[in-house]
């Protein structure tokens, strides 16, 4: 092992690989001994082929807006109209109905005219299983840090770890 050291940047050679640490931020940046430093390097890129990818990605762009999810959450509970989604949400009807098209040209809800209304619906049940997931992670307090737990280790009070 070899250690260099300047007042801005440090250098550790350790088994063919040096690591050089800068002095802005403390980045760390490694060579390999081709001389390819990270910096450089591809980022590696996992060799899936997935044909549906692009679809799953335009789907959850579609929903990706608080004011579209809030939608998607009311109608979970049922169809409603635009006036029943606006005092619900408390969100003002232009804002909405703009939301709310959005939504229906991506297919996820559909409207049916009833007498001077218009009730909208879940029309892509991939939309609600989502919400349903997003519900158990976020909305509820113990499946949140149940899955908190899971991705980082950790063990709720009460458990054995």
């Amino acid at each position: 092992m070899k250690v260099a050291v300047s007042a801005r940047n440090a250098t550790l050679k350790l088994r063919g690989r040096e690591e050089k640490y800068s002095g802005v931020g403390g980045r760390r940046m490694t060579q390999d001994q081709n001389g390819t430093d990270d910096h450089h390097r591809k980022p590696h890129v996992p060799k899936i082929r997935c044909q549906a990818i692009g679809e799953a990605s335009d789907f959850m762009k579609s929903m990706s807006n608080p004011v579209r999810l809030s939608i998607l959450c009311v109608l979970m509970e049922g169809a409603r109209t635009v006036g029943e989604l606006e005092k619900i949400l408390d969100v003002h009807q232009p804002t909405l109905s703009q939301q709310i098209g959005e939504l229906r040209e991506a297919g996820i809800i559909a409207g049916e005219r009833a007498a001077k209304a218009v009730v909208y619906r879940l029309a892509d049940p991939r939309a609600g299983q989502i919400i349903g997931h997003l519900r158990l992670l976020f909305a509820n307090p113990q499946a949140s840090a149940i899955w908190r737990g899971a991705q980082f280790g950790e063990t709720l009070p009460g458990e054995m770890g």
